[in-house]
């Protein structure tokens, strides 16, 4: 071939190009020579002598050729090929070797979370997309649920403010034996009482003393606090209206907290001021039993009026209900009850509709993110696959990736929800979320991940070789 150096290769024949690939594998001067369809694109003369040309050279060093020409074997001195699905060797010549026989190794089992490992780090950027995208929907769910915490303890502090919206009062003339055990009967009901008119009371703040003639029993769920509470029950506590505080101060939200020494019928009760209610003439509450306590005292002729307390915020509506039913028409905040009862149920629902859409929608982006980072990979599984990974190696590794990606989302949710936390404590915002909110809150979403990864890799993974190196 000394003559053809100068030569263009495409001025090559067939067989002067095959002499040269020769050349140029021998030039590194190689211990093992690979040809793979040495022949193929030459006739039966060329095709001999470059089968010669590999004869000769695997004199010195071993040569493996493979083909499709039976004929081609005649000048190999074994043959391997495939014979009832089994590998077989036949020796065609006499040649001396370490191991004639061919006898494979045990292969290396590839560890599917190494493999996992290594294209997670390859996707990471899409897989932080996936994560960040579940995340904010978890936060704007689990924000909903931290302003519904919010709302029921708001709900709580205004019960334990606004004591007299559970009170209801029933005017009438005469003692009512069957509603009286009615009441008294329902579990949602306590202090039941009769209410009387009293005369001759004595009131005394810091040594300043006012005397009234009468104390006509009032509704309490009617009036509105300017300061404080309504007095509880067992507090022994008193609230007045700002005409009769005035009499002991000028300032009159002074007043809360302070004592005042109840006389009545020779008695002395020594109250704590809870609360000053907006009544336009001098008027009082006190506790539920302490105005029982007076009431043993009082001459009790005709009832003044029906007393009863509702223990729960959301029973006085029904209880309200019940009372009417029995054709009597009770004093009670049930309207302003029902009302704000309608406001939070409505504000509450509309947040979770709209964080449920936030959430929903955080899935959607991750799937469909998922769904065509996985449609990309048909050719890596196919490939995977074709080279001899077994298919349970290669679902090892995807689901070695998912929990991989599963980690991600749920410290991308933890430091999601602990920067909500930082900015709303420095925003003077409540962040009202539990432990074990917290906690099912990462649970769902690393499910919530594991889920739809595995979905959208079902397609993918079940595809046949072939066809996946087609896509």
């Amino acid at each position: 071939m000394d003559d053809k150096a100068n030569e263009n290769i495409e001025n090559l024949s067939g067989g002067q190009k095959q002499r040269t690939a020769i050349a140029r594998a021998l030039a590194e001067n190689p211990s093992i020579i690979l040809a793979d369809e040495p022949t193929g694109a030459l006739d039966r003369k060329n095709s001999n002598e470059i089968m010669t040309l590999l004869k000769e050279t695997a004199q010195s060093r071993l040569v493996i050729v493979i083909t499709h020409d039976p004929k081609i074997c005649d000048f190999a001195d074994e043959v391997i090929h495939i014979k009832e699905h089994k590998i077989v060797t036949e020796r065609q010549g006499n040649y001396e070797t370490e191991n004639a026989e061919l006898s494979p190794k045990s292969s290396i089992k590839p560890s599917p979370l190494k493999l996992g490992i290594k294209n997670f780090r390859i996707h990471l950027k899409r897989y932080m997309a996936v994560a960040l995208a579940v995340s904010v929907g978890v936060l704007a769910f689990l924000l909903s649920l931290s302003y519904g915490n919010i709302m029921a303890k708001n709900i709580d502090d205004f019960q334990e403010k606004n004591t007299a919206f559970g009170n209801g009062y029933i005017k009438t003339e005469k003692e009512m034996p069957e509603l009286f055990s009615r009441l008294s009967d329902d579990e949602r009901i306590e202090n039941v009482y009769y209410q009387y008119v009293i005369q001759n009371i004595s009131l005394s703040v810091d040594g300043n003393t006012e005397n009234m003639t009468e104390k006509y029993p009032m509704p309490k769920a009617t009036e509105k606090m300017s300061y404080g509470v309504m007095p509880r029950f067992g507090q022994n506590e008193i609230a007045l209206s700002p005409s009769l505080a005035k009499k002991f101060d000028s300032q009159i939200n002074n007043l809360i907290g302070k004592d005042l020494i109840f006389t009545y019928g020779q008695k002395e009760y020594r109250l704590t001021i809870s609360g000053i209610f907006n009544a336009g003439y001098d008027d009082f509450f006190v506790s539920a039993n302490i105005e029982q306590a007076l009431y043993e005292k009082a001459s009790k002729t005709t009832p003044y009026a029906l007393s009863y307390d509702v223990k729960a915020f959301e029973d006085v509506v029904p209880v309200t209900q019940l009372v009417k039913e029995q054709g009597v028409q009770p004093q009670t905040a049930a309207n302003e009850v029902e009302a704000m009862q309608n406001t939070f149920h409505n504000i509450q629902n509309m947040f979770l509709i709209v964080s449920v859409l936030v959430l929903v929608i955080a899935v959607f982006i991750s799937t469909v993110l998922l769904v065509k980072m996985q449609n990309t990979r048909y050719h890596e599984l196919g490939l995977l696959s074709a080279l001899g990974f077994h298919k349970s190696t290669i679902r090892n590794m995807i689901v070695s990736e998912n929990l991989l990606l599963s980690g991600l989302a749920i410290l991308c949710n933890t430091v999601l929800v602990g920067f909500a936390m930082i900015i709303s404590s420095l925003l003077g915002f409540a962040f009202a979320i539990g432990i074990l909110e917290l906690i099912l809150s990462m649970f769902g979403t690393g499910m919530i991940v594991v889920i739809i990864s595995m979905l959208a890799v079902l397609k993918p993974l079940n595809t046949e070789p072939a066809e996946a190196l087609r896509k």
